[in-house]
């Protein structure tokens, strides 16, 4: 198989041959719905990302580009027998503001992240990024025979990225390289890296994973150091293998302060967690490892967390993929650096493009999963008060206050009033903490009692915030309610930004 093209709304493409590569661009009614805004880069602020230890997500789910990942989705009832077998046939991923970077990974030449990752990933502010591997001499010694052939490919890596809106690529050779080809290797590295730069923009990345020494001999070394630190020099990130121990952090860390420490960060090192646990600790506890890579301050790269629905639950067990992903993300919490909402305007349901029943072990439920439907999601890890009930909106089942956003919105001066829509089936308040300097930094909810769901009470929920200018005078703090209707409330929070700050709360 050459190329990987279902059809123009599969939203799928990849490639196994140099010749399908180059003529990629001849394919018709290739995803032309790339260019729409939807697919643009939001809420991203990479100079904040650049001062902490990262987080980057390489998915690996059962090869890659399956059924669910199409554009036009999946009713659980057409899923094969085979994967009805499996404990959860679905994989998504929920918690987008806790990382920074996420891999699509296949083991085809050419991997392209299908549109509806590109979606997720670009409204949450997450770069993503397809991967470049290869794993025979001989397809590599095809592409880099020649500096023609190997400019070809980096013209249409780059060219992918810009028409198909994502971020970069991550390098990985499994194979032995020949000492002739090291240069032009290395060659190849510094000019994608450079193109992508010019032609997609300045935050793209190339993340070289650690296989092939300076020598060209395959050979994972786990750590940075002076076999392999050349690929490192000529591109953005180094991606270790999973089989390290603190040795291998220490030496990592002694190469990078002899040799980068004046053009590189020591968060372009992610540590890689295996998180079936091959060579090293994983399942529910990869915090362990993750612990002792940012005890040295590294980023770090969590490899295959579609492990929580691939081997959990137990097959007489009924839990779903969110309660797994809750469960997984929470014991990671206390070593991410999670990033803010940066969008002035944005509209959300909170879906995640499915409802629960179809998540469970062997479920019969008509329901579609469609992950294109996936809406901004609310910082899960900032409190345990989310149901599993997938369906579009949140249900909160605890009393308390919950922060659904952290932001870092800038309220111009010419913006007059921050104004908040919403429905919801019960009574609740909000909260938005605005700073001195006019700086939209939280948005929470608080509720007073606890909810118990209704058969006709649970609706979508909606929240709609933006901030705008205007020339009506308005009476400081006002504030413009309706009357809470039985079931579906629809509200609507209006506050004078420039006559009040601090607490602001709707009650």
């Amino acid at each position: 198989m050459e190329v990987i093209c279902k059809s123009e709304n599969d939203g799928i493409l990849c490639f196994d041959t140099t010749e399908s590569l180059f003529l990629w661009n001849e394919i018709e009614n290739i995803t032309p719905y790339r260019h729409q805004s939807t697919y643009k880069l939001n809420n991203f602020n990479w100079n904040k990302a650049a001062k902490r230890p990262r987080t980057l997500v390489c998915h690996d789910h059962r090869g890659g580009y399956l059924e669910y990942e199409s554009l036009q989705g999946i009713t659980c009832t057409s899923l094969p027998n085979k994967d009805k077998e499996r404990q959860i046939p679905i994989y998504s991923f929920f918690h987008w503001w806790y990382i920074d970077i996420f891999v699509y990974f296949s083991h085809h030449f050419v991997t392209v992240p299908p549109d509806v990752w590109i979606l997720a990933a670009h409204q949450h502010g997450v770069l993503i990024l397809g991967t470049f591997i290869i794993e025979s001499i001989a397809l590599f010694n095809q592409s880099f025979s020649d500096d023609s052939i190997t400019d070809k490919i980096v013209s249409s890596l780059v060219d992918l990225c810009k028409n198909m809106n994502f971020d970069g690529w991550l390098i990985n050779i499994e194979n032995r390289v020949y000492s002739v080809y090291l240069d032009r290797l290395e060659g190849f590295l510094r000019k994608l890296r450079r193109d992508l730069r010019d032609n997609v923009h300045n935050c793209t990345q190339v993340i070289w994973y650690d296989s092939v020494v300076n020598s060209g001999e395959l050979c994972w070394q786990n750590e940075l150091n002076k076999d392999n630190m050349r690929w490192f020099s000529a591109v953005d990130g180094f991606y270790t293998n999973y089989g390290w121990t603190e040795c291998h952090l220490q030496q990592t860390l002694e190469t990078f302060y002899k040799n980068f420490s004046d053009d590189k960060s020591l968060f372009d090192i992610y540590i890689g967690i295996d998180v079936f646990g091959r060579d090293c600790t994983g399942g529910w506890e990869c915090f362990k490892p993750l612990e002792l890579i940012r005890r040295y301050n590294f980023s770090a790269a969590i490899f295959a967390p579609g492990w929580i629905c691939e081997t959990c639950p137990k097959r007489d067990q009924k839990i779903s993929l969110f309660d797994n992903s809750t469960r997984f993300w929470n014991l990671l919490k206390p070593y991410l650096f999670p990033h803010k909402m940066f969008s002035k305007q944005f509209c959300t349901n909170f879906s995640v493009g499915f409802s629960s029943e179809c998540l469970h072990f062997c479920s019969e439920e008509t329901n579609n999963f469609c992950m294109k439907n996936l809406n901004i999601q609310p910082f899960y890890l900032s409190c345990t008060a989310f149901s599993k009930d997938l369906k579009p909106g949140i249900l909160i089942n605890n009393v308390g206050m919950f922060n659904l956003f952290l932001c870092n919105i800038l309220i111009e001066q010419t913006d007059r009033y921050l104004e908040m829509s919403y429905k919801s089936s019960f009574p609740v308040e909000f909260v938005i903490e605005v700073s001195n300097s006019l700086n939209v930094e939280h948005l929470l909810v608080k509720t007073k009692e606890k909810f118990v769901e209704q058969t006709e009470g649970v609706q979508d929920k909606m929240i709609k915030f933006s901030s705008h200018s205007t020339n009506q005078n308005s009476e400081e703090g006002q504030i413009e309610e309706k009357e809470d209707s039985p079931l579906i409330i629809e509200d609507k929070l209006k506050l004078n930004l420039q006559q009040k700050s601090g607490w602001y709360i709707k009650k």
